[in-house]
């Protein structure tokens, strides 16, 4: 007698999860006429000092190329949502800050992530969270370990 086992691929599952998580999210996004790259732009200004940063960190933060993060900023100029400028100081460094149409944007759409956030963790009680949060953490420490 064959006995069929279970193969279980966590790797694949974490990507089909991300795949479906960044598609829902898109779809959420979309309605307030943003995509969940540029929510998280919005949020990342909303959190720096006077909601302004230079784009060599926004670079640096998302770990994305120059070109990439000048595409999405550009896109949320055209949006205004963010004002991007030359730095005073220094005339090579671009600078973008958020808009006040930019934070209503943001304000909404993270209201609308937590509450997808609190729809997943729903599904489990609060020991089970706990459990998770531990078993992610440890993962992702791990992955970044091998990283180095």
């Amino acid at each position: 007698e064959v006995v069929m086992t279970k193969i279980v691929d966590i790797g694949f599952r974490i990507k089909k999860i991300n795949d479906l998580l960044c598609k829902k999210a898109d779809e959420t996004m979309q309605k307030m006429g943003v995509t969940f790259s540029q929510h998280h732009t919005l949020v990342y200004l909303h959190h720096q000092k006077n909601q302004i940063s230079s784009l060599k960190n926004m670079e640096h933060h998302f770990h994305v190329s120059q070109a990439t993060m000048a595409g999405i900023v550009k896109r949320l100029e055209e949006k205004k949502l963010v004002d991007a400028f030359t730095s005073e100081n220094d005339k090579r460094v671009k600078m973008v800050v958020l808009t006040e149409k930019g934070e209503e944007i943001c304000q909404k759409s993270r209201t609308l992530m937590q509450k997808s956030e609190m729809k997943m963790r729903s599904l489990y009680s609060e020991e089970e969270m706990e459990q998770f949060d531990i078993y992610l953490d440890r993962l992702l420490e791990q992955l970044n370990q091998e990283e180095k």
